[in-house]
């Protein structure tokens, strides 16, 4: 007769094994408009907002887990690049190993940028979405409490008997099974996980001069790029 379980999990947390790893993805063009000066002084002049909307999306997997009959699982924040004022979370169950992905619109907004232009003279300026992937490796933690009872046969006669999980772990090799000293019931349990997020960072805004004609000029030493934190909005499904 197999083994039967009694146990229930608690205090289930997940958390950062090691540093992210990010690697920048091509920029997104949002939209571009050119600003004309036709004074003979150095002028201020705004743009219109730029806004783009994509799909930020975070995939998960739990690489080694454990099951013993119950289910365990927890939320964890994505560590984010840059002040995007902007969470993106994931929920590891601990005994599926099959990839989750969950996926979420977001609306990323720049403001009217002020951009100054020479007296006679035009520039064109280029707002990009900036993008990275991150990836990272994380220990998914629980306490299961209980106890196992099994049935040994002796010629005709039954015999039954329990252990707890703590004695268990104590007795398991390796290193993902540990033990309260104070509560045998109470067995530490250890499993991991990754994670492969996708989302938007910050925009990049581009100002060239070009002539009249929308020809670039030859000088590329007048061209300029500063970066924009963005207004985002989270679209509801």
């Amino acid at each position: 007769m197999e083994p039967s379980f009694l146990h229930n999990y608690t205090d289930s947390t997940v958390e950062q094994e090691t540093p992210s790893i990010t690697n920048e993805l091509t920029p997104m063009f949002v939209g571009k408009t050119i600003l004309t000066n036709n004074t003979d002084q150095e002028q201020t002049f705004s743009t219109n907002s730029f806004s783009k909307t994509i799909t930020n999306s975070v995939t998960n997997s739990t690489t080694h887990g454990f099951k013993l009959g119950a289910k365990a699982s927890a939320k964890f924040q994505i560590p984010l690049v840059g002040e995007t004022g902007m969470e993106l979370s994931t929920e590891y169950n601990f005994s599926d190993t099959s990839a989750k992905t969950n996926s979420e619109s977001y609306t990323y907004t720049a403001t009217p940028q002020n951009i100054k232009v020479p007296a006679h003279s035009s520039v064109e300026v280029i707002v990009n979405l900036n993008q990275v992937k991150s990836k990272g490796n994380v220990n998914l933690l629980t306490k299961a409490i209980g106890f196992v009872s099994a049935r040994y046969d002796y010629s005709n006669y039954g015999h039954y008997s329990d252990f707890s999980l703590g004695d268990l772990a104590f007795r398991a090799p390796g290193k993902d099974f540990s033990t309260d000293m104070y509560n045998k019931n109470f067995a530490f349990l250890k499993g991991r996980g990754k994670y492969e997020a996708s989302y938007g960072t910050d925009f990049s805004v581009t100002v060239k001069p070009i002539n009249k004609n929308g020809i670039s000029k030859r000088s590329v030493n007048e061209s300029y790029t500063y970066k924009v934190t963005p207004e985002i909005k989270k679209i509801d499904n």
